[in-house]
């Protein structure tokens, strides 16, 4: 390096270094000494660096964190739109301090993703967030911020003979749980249940009251609850545990016939099947009553069951049993009341009377007596 009038530039890769200069004296400086020897270094900036993959990594560099006007104590994050407030920033999307770094994964922070053909471009923007006197009532300053995209391909192609499909299967306990049923007791003009029967309509003794208890709001097609009257009768008040009273269905089946009864006094049509059950009676009038206290009130109680569960206990007449206290609890359902609207005859009051009315045909009937019903 003797002679050499200009500066002369050393490179070393290390943190520091031995420089050791002499003179031969040849130096036009002789009036200092021989020579002057001026060292200066330049450090790199730190340059920035980003990692573009499921877990992103942006460390900023020197002209960046220029360009933000970055100071110590400013809080840089990452976010779609300028904030006024980083409480909702997640602490990954904010970085402070000497050395700026971010690492996160790809969904932690606000982007915005757009489809480029066959690639997904991820954009986010690094805003500076000012370190403020906040004695002040205001402030004043331009916000900052730099703008990072990613490229991702669209799709990936995953080839493998070794990924085995997981399937899990659950299998859960449910408890038991009950529903509620609209159930209602109602009385028609025939056997084919298509009709009910009307207010003030009359029925002539001894002609037949039909009677149906019915599930109601059934959808079309559901056949899985099962009804059962299980025991109906008829009481002459509105009072279902009143006397005298008149049995029709017991157990399930029709009732035993007292009296000297027809064979077909009383019928149970259809129980212990879908949704509805049906019986039939034939009207009578009260003995040892007055007119004015001749009414018929009838009343069934009635459970039901899911088929489905096979827990239903079966069909009461087919069994004869009494139902055991606490199973299947019943509801209990009354309609009524039928009341008399002419009197009574000797002949329909008495066994004999009533046999002979049932053998006649229903010309002579009606011209024979005018005892009739009125539902009300």
């Amino acid at each position: 390096m003797a002679g050499e009038p200009g500066p002369i530039t050393l490179e070393t890769s290390g943190t520091g270094f031995e420089l050791i200069v002499t003179t031969d004296g040849s130096s036009a400086l002789s009036n200092v000494g021989g020579f002057v020897v001026a060292i200066s270094s330049v450090t790199d900036e730190a340059a920035t660096n980003i990692v573009c993959q499921e877990e992103i990594t942006i460390s900023l560099g020197d002209a960046d964190l220029a360009s933000l006007t970055y100071e110590s104590g400013d809080v840089l994050y990452i976010s779609s739109t300028r904030q006024i407030n980083l409480q909702s920033i997640p602490s990954k999307c904010k970085a402070t301090g000497d050395s700026i770094n971010f690492n996160f994964n790809l969904t932690d922070c606000d982007a915005q993703y757009e489809n480029v053909g066959d690639q997904v471009n991820v954009a986010m923007t690094v805003w500076n967030f000012k370190s403020m006197d906040r004695s002040t009532h205001v402030q004043r300053y331009v916000s900052h911020s730099i703008a990072v995209t990613c490229q991702f391909n669209a799709s990936y192609d995953v080839i493998s003979d070794v990924i085995m499909p997981q399937i899990p299967e659950n299998e859960q306990s449910i408890d038991p749980v009950s529903g509620e049923f609209q159930i209602s007791l109602n009385l028609y003009n025939n056997e084919f249940f298509n009709e009910s029967l009307a207010a003030n309509a009359e029925i002539i003794v001894p002609d037949y009251i039909f009677a149906k208890v019915n599930l109601d709001d059934i959808p079309p097609g559901v056949n899985d609850y099962i009804v059962q009257a299980e025991n109906c009768w008829a009481t002459q008040v509105d009072n279902s545990s009143a006397e005298p009273s008149y049995s029709i269905i017991e157990d399930g089946c029709t009732a035993p016939l007292s009296g000297g009864e027809p064979s077909d006094a009383k019928e149970s049509l259809r129980n212990y099947e879908p949704n509805f059950a049906t019986f039939k009676l034939q009207s009578f009038v009260w003995t040892n009553f007055t007119s004015n206290q001749q009414s018929i009130y009838i009343h069934c109680d009635v459970t039901i069951c899911q088929n489905s569960t096979g827990q239903c206990p079966g069909q009461m007449c087919m069994k004869r049993r009494r139902r055991a206290l606490g199973q299947n609890e019943f509801r209990r359902l009354s309609v009524g009341p039928l009341r008399l609207v002419s009197e009574p005859t000797e002949e329909q009051t008495t066994v004999e009377g009533k046999q002979m009315l049932k053998n006649m045909d229903e010309s002579d009937k009606k011209s024979t007596w005018f005892t009739s019903w009125k539902f009300c």
